[in-house]
């Protein structure tokens, strides 16, 4: 009898190991998802931000073509982000904007020209490095 009571015993404390085990994995895994869920936030309001600003340093060369130097700091929607002085490139301009979310910077650069009173976009692009 006493032998009984002894597996019985111990197989509660083997099964308790295991629920225990699977419940840490479980929270262990939920904790894991929820940083990721962050850091995507945080990549997309970078992604926004330096978008934003790129948006912003466009309508200012949409008013002033010749005129607007960039070098800037401005805020997108609660993101800070840098607009970088204009560059030129033979008739077209190249607008470089960057936004820094914790630790997640974001890259855009914009080819525009003006061949008449309109913008051309020749391309907007996500870039790893200036």
């Amino acid at each position: 009898m006493k032998e009984r009571g002894i597996i019985a015993l111990i197989s509660v404390l083997i099964i308790s190991a295991a629920v225990i085990l699977v419940s840490i994995g479980t929270n262990l895994l939920g904790i894991s998802q929820s940083q990721i869920g962050f850091k995507r936030q945080d990549f997309q309001r970078a992604l926004y931000g330096s978008g934003g600003c790129g948006e912003e340093a466009l309508l200012k060369l949409r008013d002033n073509f010749s005129g607007y130097a960039g070098n800037e700091v401005i805020s997108v929607d609660g993101v800070t982000c840098t607009i970088r002085p204009v560059l030129s490139a033979g008739a077209d301009k190249i607008i470089e904007a960057e936004s820094v979310v914790a630790n997640h910077p974001q890259r855009m650069k914009i080819t525009v020209s003006r061949p008449s009173l309109k913008l051309i976009i020749s391309s907007w692009e996500e870039i790893a490095d200036f």
